[in-house]
């Protein structure tokens, strides 16, 4: 038996194999209130049955088995990773490297310095154990809901939007539990844990079916009544659960090149008019006022803000709503997804938001830029594209450690957010699922559905978004004291989207040194 240990940040395929530098410890180091994450890998001539995992540790710790995805190429690329006590025993084949993740959580308030101890697994080929070197520095990141960094997912409590028929309530996420049962309720706190710990701390709100489902309908001709019952307990579930820093209302105008917007009908079911109709000027009147004037009830008016048209691919709906908007909700932040340089360049003088996809911020980072001097907020996203191996870019068929990435370059270009569309759409499409066909290999979800025990699985690409926030946080904290070192980590790391050292012994040299850094910094008089 062959066992050895990994950084989080390295990919192991079935077909890794132990090197001449391979380490029989693990050596960790973390911030506090923080987690940190280290693989084990058993390989064996014979094939074998992995018993049970132990942590002896008073911190705590998941453990979960490495998953594989199969697709076209052939290749079983890393990704998923389950709960070992979700698994019980697992049979390893001859030849074939298994992987076992370490996930542990450092509390504030534990002492600094060095921690050993060891982790025990019991295989049908005998008891092994791994000595675990974790070193605790004397920096303190924020919490969640305090974060300097803004990460916002598009995350899906119902079917994917917009679905026509409120009635239609078991299909979500193949869990098929009515919305609002108590299971369902259930699966939302697993979800508000992994937002937690991914640092997801921008709220994204399906408004319409929170609305529809209460019975807000058309009452008469062009008028409506509004039931906020579920709109309220949805978003005081998750802000209840401390990892909301913001609230990001879903556009109701339909996406792209669409002259339609989601409305009511006298049955509470979601429908699309045309914008420029007199149901749908009336509509968005009654929608945008009667929001604003809940939101100001909440005392939530400081935290929240409007998407408008997701990617607007014209100026001309967008402005409309943004004039809308702000007659009728003066003061609301409104930001947008943009995949067109065009576009962002004619909302100039009306987003305070911009978020440009990867290669619309590179192709256009002068004007990006100007934005910024200007006030503005910039924010980055990826959806699909750019999906050129070049790039930054969570697929599975990248390196993981690309998502951590990702927050490096945002901290280099000055960026305070990312936004991703794909959080738990588990949706079979071809194009951006785990099917062997995909294309945008596992774009579509960080997260996997684990229906057996109403939860989520995780991932290596959601483990390294999360260190990459937690970089970035720490990046914050030591550039009050050392500004230009620590920018000259972050350029050592990733220069942008597109220039970047995906090499794992780098990051993790580079993660020690910064941490050393913000030590000292936080800890300076």
């Amino acid at each position: 038996m062959y066992i050895w240990t990994a950084s989080a940040n390295e990919r192991v395929y079935k077909n890794t194999r132990i090197t001449r530098t391979s380490m029989s410890f693990l050596v960790l180091e973390s911030a506090k209130n923080a987690y940190v994450s280290g693989q084990i890998l058993l390989r064996s001539i014979e094939g074998f049955e992995i018993l049970d995992v132990k942590a002896h540790t008073e911190f705590p710790c998941d453990i979960y088995y490495q998953r594989y995805n199969v697709f076209n190429d052939g290749l079983p690329y890393p990704d998923e990773l389950v709960a070992i006590k979700h698994v019980g025993r697992l049979s390893v084949l001859p030849h074939s490297t298994q992987g076992i993740w370490l996930n542990f959580f450092i509390p504030r308030d534990v002492k600094e310095g060095r921690q050993d101890f060891f982790v025990e697994i019991f295989t049908s080929q005998g008891n092994f154990t791994v000595p675990v070197y974790l070193h605790i520095y004397n920096v303190i990141i924020p919490d969640t809901k305090d974060s300097e960094f803004n990460l916002e997912y598009f995350f899906l409590p119902f079917d994917f939007f917009p679905y026509k028929d409120k009635k239609e309530q078991k299909n979500f996420a193949n869990y098929e539990y009515e919305r609002y049962s108590d299971k369902w309720w259930e699966l939302m706190d697993e979800y508000a844990k992994s937002f937690l710990q991914i640092r997801n701390n921008s709220l994204d709100i399906r408004i319409m079916p929170l609305l529809a489902d209460a019975g807000s309908r058309e009452v008469e001709n062009n008028k409506w009544e509004f039931n906020w019952e579920l709109f309220d307990r949805f978003i005081k579930f998750f802000i209840d659960r401390n990892a909301v820093k913001s609230l990001s209302c879903c556009s109701i105008i339909n996406p792209v090149m669409n002259d339609t917007v989601l409305c009511l009908d006298e049955n509470s079911n979601i429908v699309s008019v045309e914008i420029e109709s007199e149901k749908g000027e009336a509509f968005t009147d009654a929608f945008y006022c009667a929001l604003y004037e809940h939101i100001k009830e909440l005392g939530l008016l400081d935290r929240f803000r409007m998407r408008l048209q997701d990617e607007p691919h014209q100026d001309k709906y967008w402005i409309w709503a943004r004039k809308k908007v702000e007659r009728l909700m003066p003061g609301v932040f409104c930001g947008e997804p943009l995949d067109m340089l065009s576009v962002s360049k004619l909302l100039k003088d009306y987003c305070d938001q911009f978020i440009p996809r990867i290669e619309v911020f590179e192709e256009g980072a002068d004007f990006f830029r100007d934005m910024q001097k200007a006030g503005k907020e910039v924010w980055v996203y990826s959806c699909c594209f750019p999906e050129e191996h070049w790039y930054l870019n969570k697929f599975i068929d990248h390196p993981h450690i690309h998502s951590r990435l990702i927050t490096w370059a945002c901290y280099t270009q000055n960026i305070t957010g990312f936004l991703h569309w794909g959080y738990n759409y588990f949706a079979g499409n071809d194009l951006y699922s785990c099917l062997p066909n995909a294309r945008f290999k596992g774009d579509g979800h960080i997260v996997y559905p684990n229906v057996e025990y109403n939860t989520i699985n995780i991932s290596t690409r959601f483990i390294a978004t999360r260190d990459g926030i937690q970089d970035y946080e720490l990046l914050k904290i030591a550039e009050r004291k050392f500004k230009d070192a620590t920018f000259a980590l972050s350029r050592k790391i990733a220069r942008s989207f597109s220039e970047f050292n995906n090499n794992p012994e780098s990051v993790d040299n580079t993660v020690s040194r910064l941490l050393k850094l913000a030590e000292v910094s936080q800890n300076m008089v």
